[in-house]
């Protein structure tokens, strides 16, 4: 059985704008995603194929129609369904160690963020469109260390951080004790991660286990953390870690899986290792 609907009154131009961001998404954006994420060049999302496609992936098949409506009459679109369902889903894959899972989530995830930033930017004329994290900048960023230049992270920036962060504590970690620190840590209350475990369970033991289990870790680890411990206690008393917690939680699953070792950077000690159960994160 087939369904057809009809929407009137489109604007072509409008529908041709539309089009050239999805062909923006797939010859520019997810090349870098798949590979940000560790995903082969070759791999194909099926809810990324077309414009019906993504919006039932990111609202439900049940809002497809409506969604079709908005997007093709140049109406707003609210992205708290998508962050919601993005967090729940990664937060249930991360728990069962589903990594491939987590990873074809938030290739979804910042794709349709793309999307709806360019949408909003280049058919709505919102300024700069849907603000999103530029993961790019911050890996860079992270990499390096150097953060004189960066404003104050938003709470998705935060999130992502996080992530980063982490990953590159827990294979430090993982290379001395052979312990999985997310899973028993961070994890081990169920598959609901929230902002407050992060902050509380991981990043406020970092650096006493550091030093108790005298970790090798690079030296682009300390302001990082020291900058992402002084923005916890301001969001939690201001509500914004319960406010934009689903945005929190999926950037920092991207924050974890998009984590790589600067390549030969001598400010990193030898003990840390960037392979740690790779088997399991694939």
């Amino acid at each position: 059985m087939h369904i057809r609907a009809m929407i009137e009154d489109v604007i072509p131009s409008v529908a041709r704008r539309v089009q050239d961001i999805l062909e923006e998404l797939h010859g520019i954006v997810l090349p870098d995603l798949k590979k940000a994420l560790g995903l082969p060049n070759e791999f194909v999302h099926s809810s990324l194929e077309n414009l019906p496609a993504m919006l039932a992936n990111a609202f439900g098949p049940g809002y497809v129609w409506d969604m079709m409506q908005k997007v093709l009459h140049r109406q707003p679109i609210r992205l708290d369904r998508l962050h919601e369902s993005t967090a729940r889903k990664c937060n249930d894959s991360a728990k069962q160690q589903a990594w491939h899972h987590v990873r074809r989530e938030l290739l979804f995830y910042w794709a349709f963020l793309e999307f709806a930033g360019r949408y909003g930017y280049q058919i709505l004329k919102e300024g700069k469109g849907y603000e999103r994290v530029d993961w790019q900048r911050m890996l860079a960023a992270y990499e390096t260390g150097s953060w004189d230049s960066e404003p104050e992270w938003s709470v998705p920036e935060l999130g992502f951080v996080s992530g980063l962060l982490t990953r590159q504590f827990q294979n430090s970690y993982y290379a001395k004790t052979g312990k999985d620190f997310v899973k028993g840590r961070m994890l081990k209350f169920g598959s609901k991660l929230t902002p407050q475990m992060v902050w509380e369970n991981g990043l406020i033991e970092f650096q006493k286990l550091i030093e108790q289990r005298d970790l090798g870790i690079g030296k682009n680890f300390a302001p990082a953390l020291a900058r992402a411990l002084l923005l916890f206690p301001k969001y939690q008393q201001e509500g914004l870690l319960d406010k934009h917690r689903n945005e929190f939680v999926s950037t920092f699953w991207s924050g974890y899986l998009m984590y790589k070792k600067a390549d030969q950077d001598p400010q990193q000690n030898g003990n840390e290792n960037e392979n740690v159960k790779e088997d399991k994160m694939s």
